[in-house]
């Protein structure tokens, strides 16, 4: 394979855009004495080693210290959420090391981990409360279903970098975990609403209670938002994506005894959007716009129940059932998908921390065929059956190993085994270093395996016929990961990871000429003949400046080189990202938070680079009351973040837009 190599002109633009950005924060960092020094929120009363220390679940499926934890994971808190004025999982996502964002339309995202972004990206694994929300049919996120209510959000953890050991095929370059705060954390009421430019209404009521024993807790939510179109990309008004959505959705949790605790939830979703496709008239051999409404449904519940044994180790049964109806213009899709899962955590004479379970997953699929998109057979089961075991072994007060793996037998490609190895080196409470070589797989889906046929345009404006190969195989990945996480004042912290990635058998296309398309036009089939490697490096840097000031610094570094085999669409992530975020006590009621970002540009799909900034202002004159005016994507002009070609949604720009909130607690 070829070495990497760099073009001068972009690395001299994205440096002055970086230097540009860092000059910034140290300019904002400079006016910190001018604030007095009296902490107003829990978020300051934290101090920086506290916040350091969260306790994560995401790495080895127990609850474990961050700062020691042997991979690269990024925690956005409450608080965070609380203060980043974004009011979607996506948006909060922005600033995060390591992942892109970008939005296609109103109510479409690419959303990836180090590379290979995409509508239909296929190597991130979200979980939301620790179900998994991907979908077999594209191996990805449908992200405008996935939506909580963000004030009831515990934490969302991010790993960059393969979780296939713990969560299985798909987990290849990150995983999303959002949990969500128990019930007994949100009792009483809470009200917000809100009016804007872009989210032009939005509003969402929580009310949490218990029983008279107080040993159950319970909460009722809903929300709902309608947001304006986007803007067309050439600028002569709006683009006919408008997005309006609505959530109902509950959770119980019990505790019988010192031992069994009783976990229940459920939501209820509806989802109304418009889309705008370049599509191809096969009789005309032409190109043409179709808008056309989204409507979706859905409906999913989850239980989860634990109990802590006499030997103090626990064991966990969960499972859940997910539901829904997604009817769009060029493709119908009904889904259900089970799950059931059952895990024990022991510990062995200090030394030995255990984890080992099993698991099965079913989904059940039926296809509205169109003559844009077409699977066959238009139903179809897919079944996965795993087991996992992982021993983290304490080989001396500062060293610790981590040794797993997980077995998984999936309909489409048989047999996958997914082991990792992880070593943590902590010398003492103020330095964390680790390493780790994994592999992870990411398993065929349906439409690789069933399309039959997806018309499209390539990358020369040709049109082509895209069929699925029933031998289509599992891409791997041998992952290489390093890093260190230092604390270094009382007030300062360094976060670094670096890695090297290299992918085989990547999703490629290939032409077929015994394949007679039902119009005269090439007829291509899905290959796996691609191969990629990326290396990056992600940097995070936390400075509480004062008791009402702090700070954080990111950057991210991500360059690929891809085999020609791999298609343009698959080869669309920025090479570098910045963010500065501050948040800003000014008195004990007003609050200034501020977001400033730097993407660089994706040439592969033809977008630029830009700089951004989101300001947040909030006044709360009491307790239970809280104002807030918040500035999204305040500089530059309209922008386009993304252009989808495997399904051709039009992309529409992303506008500057200021909106009002209220919050009330009763």
């Amino acid at each position: 394979m070829q070495k990497f190599k760099f073009t001068t002109q972009r690395v001299h633009r994205s440096v002055y855009y970086s230097s540009a950005i860092l000059v910034a924060f140290f300019m904002l960092s400079s006016l910190a004495p001018s604030f007095a020094a009296t902490a107003t929120s829990d978020f300051f009363d934290m101090s920086l080693s506290e916040l350091l220390n969260t306790e994560v679940t995401s790495v080895s499926k127990t609850s474990e210290n961050k700062k020691s934890a042997a991979a690269a994971i990024y925690v956005i808190t409450s608080d965070d959420i609380q203060r980043s004025g974004a009011n979607s999982v996506p948006d909060l996502l922005r600033t995060v090391p390591g992942i892109n964002v970008a939005r296609i339309d109103s109510s479409k995202w690419s959303i990836t981990a180090r590379g290979f972004g995409g509508a239909f990206a296929n190597k991130l694994l979200v979980l939301i409360d620790g179900r998994s929300v991907y979908t077999p049919f594209f191996s990805g996120v449908y992200w405008d279903m996935q939506d909580v209510m963000l004030e009831d959000v515990d934490r969302i953890e991010i790993i960059r970098g393969p979780g296939g050991t713990m969560w299985g095929a798909n987990a290849v370059n990150g995983v999303i975990n959002i949990v969500t705060k128990r019930a007994s954390e949100t009792q009483g009421g809470l009200f917000t609403a809100g009016v804007g430019s872009e989210e032009k209404a939005f509003s969402s009521i929580r009310y949490g209670w218990s029983n008279e024993n107080s040993d159950t807790f319970y909460r009722l939510y809903g929300k709902g938002l309608s947001r304006d179109s986007g803007e067309e990309i050439a600028g002569n008004g709006q683009a006919d994506d408008d997005w309006d959505y609505g959530r109902l959705g509950f959770r119980m949790d019990k505790t019988f005894s010192n031992e069994d605790t009783l976990t229940l939830q459920g939501d209820f979703l509806n989802i109304e959007s418009n889309t705008v496709y370049s599509l191809y008239d096969t009789m005309d051999m032409s190109s043409f716009l179709l808008s056309g409404g989204t409507s979706t449904t859905g409906v999913n519940a989850l239980g989860q129940w634990s109990r802590t044994l006499t030997s103090g180790s626990t064991i966990q049964l969960k499972g859940f059932l997910d539901y829904y109806d997604r009817d769009d213009p060029v493709h119908e899709e009904e889904r259900a998908t089970w799950d059931i899962e059952f895990q024990h955590s022991t510990e062995l004479n200090d030394t030995h921390q255990i984890v080992w379970g099993a698991g099965y997953r079913g989904s059940r699929s039926d296809h509205g065929n169109t003559e844009y998109i077409a699977v066959t057979p238009s139903s179809d089961t897919h079944h996965v059956f795993n087991v996992f075991f992982q021993d983290q072994i304490n080989i001396s007060d500062t060293l610790r190993l981590t040794l797993g793996t997980k077995l998984e037998h999936n309909s489409y490609s048989g047999f996958e085994v997914q082991p990792n190895i992880r070593l943590a080196w902590t010398p003492n409470e103020r330095y964390t270093l680790w390493g780790a070589v994994s592999r992870a797989v990411r398993t065929p889906n349906e439409s690789e395996q069933h399309l039959s046929p997806l018309s499209v345009l390539d990358s020369s404006g040709a049109f082509v016929y895209v069929y699925g190969d029933d031998d289509s195989k599992s891409e791997e990945l041998i992952s290489y990961e390093a890093g260190v996480r230092t604390e270094l004042t009382t007030s300062t912290a360094l976060d670094v990871s670096i890695y090297y990635n290299d992918y085989d058998k990547v999703r490629s296309v290939e032409l077929d000429p015994s394949i007679t398309p039902p119009t005269p036009a090439p007829a291509v089939i899905i290959d796996n003949d691609g191969k990629a490697e990326i290396f990056g490096l992600e940097t995070v840097f936390d400075w509480k400046i004062n008791d009402r000031w702090s700070s954080q610094f990111v950057y991210s570094f991500a360059h690929g080189h891809f085999n020609s085999e791999v298609p343009s669409q698959d080869r669309n992530t920025p090479e570098q990202q910045v963010s500065i975020k501050n948040y800003i006590s000014l008195s004990d009621s007003w609050e200034l938070d501020a977001a400033i970002r730097y993407v660089d540009r994706m040439s592969a799909i033809g977008i630029d680079d830009y700089v951004t900034a989101d300001v947040r202002l909030a006044w709360t004159p009491t307790d239970d009351l809280t104002l807030e005016l918040i500035g999204r994507d305040l500089f530059g002009p309209s922008r386009t973040e993304y252009v989808e070609s495997l399904v051709q949604y039009v992309s529409s720009q992303v506008e500057r837009g200021v909106y009002g909130k209220i919050t009330w607690k009763f």
